[in-house]
């Protein structure tokens, strides 16, 4: 609106002013100013109005063609230095505005890496304590009893720097793969009988023919399905059945899918779950670190395979990890082309 007021003013300046030669300048102030008010659409629209006004004040008042399309070109080129520097200032903008979320996420990420280390910590401070006011004949015993829990809280320490040093490793390039033949029944039914040994039991059902076999890293893999398998059961209410499928897919591809009847993923945050440190804001108040599906991610991703979500509200979520059976040799999503890859044919299929 201001602009268009300045532009109004100039024309009325350039009409009435007894030097038609000098007005042509005069254009280039609401040019310059859109490049530092508007984006760079509005600054070519308002460069275009400029030239447009200048070239028919220039015919009305007889300006000499010559210095017309002198002026002209100059204004053109004016135009297109502004609308540069219009590009300019929003790339400027955006690139601060992701500086400042991930700042943001950097300091959630400290607080709740802090809050995660200090709840095990301040377990272990506890039972210690406990122990050293005990007498030594009195110690053995309460040690047998605070054991399971000195057990658990270095598991979860151990688990949340395994999961810090893989999230360094994939984000300097550095995370590796040991392919191997593989059984993934057998990787999928150890992470299933594990998971079903916890103090919080929770129904999993598994379905799964006899073999199915392919060159995969197992140890990685395996972590892909206890990440997976964690996250449907942490998500699902109670009693809640988890479904683990593995299945023969189309293009030499072997299939996982592990669905929960949780309360479901909004279709809009679907995109961002794998960024590192990516929680749901509804589901904030349970524990976790944020980086367990970034780094099932990068495993698959390593494998030249894809994962695949499907969720509705209120009826839960589906994880798809399609692993290609030749191992990571056969072409990636990345790289994939024409091939008849799994990948190809997942996304043929739509899913």
């Amino acid at each position: 609106m201001a602009l268009g007021a300045i532009l109004l003013a100039v024309a009325l300046i350039d009409l009435i002013a007894p030097w038609p030669y000098v007005m042509t300048p005069l254009y280039a102030i609401p040019v310059l100013l859109a490049a530092h008010l508007m984006r760079p659409r509005g600054t070519m629209v308002t460069t275009v109005a400029a030239a447009t006004i200048n070239l028919g004040s220039g015919m009305i008042q007889g300006t000499p063609v010559l210095v017309l399309l002198m002026y002209t070109v100059g204004l053109a080129l004016s135009g297109y230095l502004a609308t540069m520097l219009a590009y300019q200032r929003r790339e400027t903008e955006r690139h601060a505005a992701e500086a400042e979320r991930a700042q943001q996420q950097l300091e959630q990420f400290i607080a709740m890496i802090a809050h995660d280390l200090r709840n095990p910590l301040t377990a272990m401070m506890a039972h210690l304590q406990l122990l050293e006011m005990r007498s030594p004949s009195a110690r053995m015993a309460l040690l047998e009893r605070t054991f399971p829990s000195l057990q658990n809280a270095t598991r979860r320490m151990r688990r949340l720097v395994d999961d810090l040093l893989d999230t360094a490793q994939l984000m300097s390039g550095q995370f590796r793969i040991h392919p191997v033949p593989t059984d993934l029944v057998v990787i999928a039914r150890a992470a299933v009988e594990l998971r079903q040994a916890s103090p919080e039991r929770h129904p999993i059902v598994l379905e799964a023919p006899d073999h199915l076999e392919g060159n995969w890293d197992p140890d990685r893999i395996g972590q892909v399905v206890a990440n997976l398998l964690t996250n449907a059961i942490k998500y699902s209410p109670p009693e809640a059945v988890v479904r683990v499928v593995l299945e023969q897919a189309e293009g030499q591809c072997a299939a996982i899918r592990i669905a929960d009847r949780g309360a479901g993923i909004p279709r809009e945050q679907i995109p961002s779950l794998f960024a590192p440190f990516a929680r749901l804001e509804q589901h904030r108040a349970i524990e976790g670190s944020g980086l367990g599906l970034h780094i099932v991610q990068g495993i698959v991703d390593a494998h030249g395979g894809q994962v695949i979500v499907e969720s509705e509200l209120g009826q839960g979520s589906t994880f798809t990890v399609l692993l290609p059976r030749a191992g990571p040799t056969l072409a990636t999503p990345r790289d994939a082309g024409g091939e008849e890859g799994c990948v190809a044919g997942a996304r043929r299929a739509g899913r």
